[in-house]
């Protein structure tokens, strides 16, 4: 049962879903009142290139990151702002199903440069808490690479909802001595100039720091500030009376676990992400620290060669799974489910033709797609038995999405063992696919031109002709 999106164009980043085969329904608000816990994710820099092995646990890549962030959209997560989570921990108000909320600690620029806008672009939100000083243009400024956000950046991350910009601490971000041993600068008296503090001087040095991060922040972005992420996550009974006092409502920690009501607001918990994982594995441990025994959505494509361009698919809504959350990317594709998805994609629905196909009725699911695929030339090679709901074979994908490719040199198909097995209304198309890259030989030197294709082969070679550019206004 393959499921696709109808879209305008291609461009287009308003998707309407359609199912393919059996439709299916969903009714109802995504707001649920009785969410049990929200998972907290913590991240700190998003770097390119290479991460070093030491720095994975703070360190992950766009690439990375986007793929985490698209695996969580289609996985069902809603993610939160920092109202949302207080009011929910405060047993006020009510969240999306399965809600969860997207942390970065330190405030470094590659939260403006790469979170932003993929963020934005995926319709989701994300909390970035910020050490103040390190802003440039602040009286204790020093340079600690990498780059930290400026205020002209917080303040249009906050304004377009997209981030709530709270507190790190203004300046409390380094280890000190206390005579024995070196700690967090705000979770005990440290020495100052040689000579420990006093407790009141210790009090009067977090309290100061906790009130003017967050006046700082107010002043530059002109919203509330509500939230304090606890630099190294070390904190005790006396930082939380300070945090209260200096109008924090919920503090966060680096201890690890899912939030329910029932936890303390100030001693939050979070769920720490690595360069290494995947959204899979993001997903594991919430379940882990959540209690929950199943499976992650859409395991099947874990492992799968095809896993990764089939959730691009998916997070662009050109594909859905099935309702248990699994995709079945080895299940074959009809020849109408076939071309439901390439009009759908393509944007081939302005047109519509009278059929010579006798087994293809008005009142059939399919019958818009085929109709306006067959108005732009396509399918008019199956004289008239259309055949809805054969197995749709390598070759009939080949010369359904040929017509969309850039004009491409023809590729030689001698060096494939089954070359002349190629139909031939597919054989120029398959030329054309296998020189643009979207068909490729299956193991052992074969094209498998009548083979079966199935719903990953399918996402992928559509996949690689979106990447390419198609052009319908030549059809």
């Amino acid at each position: 049962m393959l499921e696709v999106i109808y879209i305008k164009k291609y461009i287009s980043v308003i998707i309407a879903l359609v199912t393919v085969l059996s439709v299916i329904t969903i009714t109802g608000s995504v707001y649920c009142s009785t969410a049990v816990n929200v998972p907290v994710l913590m991240y700190h820099d998003i770097r390119e290139g290479a991460v070093k092995p030491s720095e994975t646990g703070v360190v992950v890549t766009p690439e990375t990151f986007k793929e985490q962030m698209e695996y969580l959209k289609l996985a069902g997560y809603h993610t939160i702002n920092v109202d949302q989570y207080i009011n929910f921990m405060k047993n006020k108000g009510s969240l999306p199903a399965d809600p969860i909320m997207i942390t970065f600690d330190d405030g470094y620029e590659s939260g403006y440069k790469y979170a932003y806008p993929i963020l934005k672009q995926l319709g989701m939100k994300g909390v970035v808490n910020v050490i103040v000083s390190q802003t440039k243009g602040e009286p204790n400024y020093h340079y600690w690479p990498p780059t930290h956000l400026i205020w002209e950046q917080m303040k249009e991350m906050s304004d377009s909802g997209v981030f709530d910009i709270e507190s790190h601490t203004y300046d409390l971000h380094y280890y000190a001595s206390n005579g024995k041993r070196n700690l967090p600068a705000a979770s005990g008296q440290i020495k100052i100039n040689g000579k420990l503090e006093s407790y009141d001087h210790y009090v009067a040095r977090v309290g100061s720091d906790f009130k003017r991060s967050a006046s700082m922040l107010e002043k530059n972005t002109g919203k509330r500030v509500r939230l304090l992420s606890y630099p190294y996550g070390v904190g005790n009974a006396t930082t939380i009376r300070l945090a209260k006092e200096a109008g924090y409502e919920a503090v966060f920690t680096i201890k690890e676990g899912v939030m329910r009501p029932q936890n303390d607001i100030m001693m939050g918990k979070r769920v720490k992400v690595k360069g290494t994982h995947t959204g899979y594995d993001i997903v594991r441990n919430i379940y882990k620290d959540g209690g929950i025994k199943t499976k992650p959505p859409y395991y099947d494509l874990e492992k799968h060669w095809a896993g990764k361009d089939v959730i691009q698919m998916m997070s662009k809504g050109y594909m859905k799974g099935y309702p248990d959350k699994t995709f079945k990317p080895d299940n074959p594709v009809t020849r109408a489910e076939m071309a439901t998805m390439i009009s759908s994609v393509f944007g081939v629905k302005d047109k519509a033709a009278a059929l010579p196909f006798t087994d293809v009725k008005p009142d059939s699911w399919y019958y818009g797609s085929v109709s306006s695929c067959y108005a732009h030339g396509l399918f008019t090679y199956y004289g008239t038995a259309f055949r809805p709901d054969a197995k749709a074979t390598r070759e009939d994908a080949a010369a359904a999405i040929a017509p969309f490719l850039p004009d491409t040199a023809s590729a030689d198909l001698s060096s494939y063992k089954d070359a002349g097995e190629v139909s031939q209304y597919a054989k120029s198309a398959i030329q054309k696919a296998v020189a643009a890259g979207i068909i490729k030989g299956r193991q052992g030197g074969y094209l498998s031109p009548k083979g079966s294709v199935t719903r990953a082969e399918l996402a992928v070679m559509i996949e690689r002709a979106l990447n390419l550019g198609h052009d319908a206004a030549n059809l």
